[in-house]
């Protein structure tokens, strides 16, 4: 009889590190303030709820030029700081 041995296929993958929270908060806040603020004044995070937020960000979204991911990203820091 033969004996079985179980083999194991091995892949490598490149993953891109997660981004902590804070990271996220981070990258939100500067693109908050160099990509919403070259237009208008910027209003702070507590002016508005977490449920008011995505509809402010989807109607400028096109404005300002930013991509879904960058809109996800200003979302964290005003989100962070929002008037829950």
């Amino acid at each position: 009889m033969i004996g079985c041995t179980a083999t194991k296929k091995v892949t490598s993958t490149t993953v891109e590190p997660q981004k902590t929270p804070s990271d996220a908060v981070a990258q939100g806040k500067d693109l908050y303030e160099n990509r919403c603020g070259r237009c208008h004044k910027l209003f702070a995070a507590s002016d508005y709820s977490t449920q008011r937020w995505p509809k402010i960000l989807d109607s400028m979204q096109a404005k300002a030029k930013i991509t879904d991911q960058q809109k996800e990203l200003i979302f964290s820091y005003l989100s962070a700081g929002s008037a829950h």
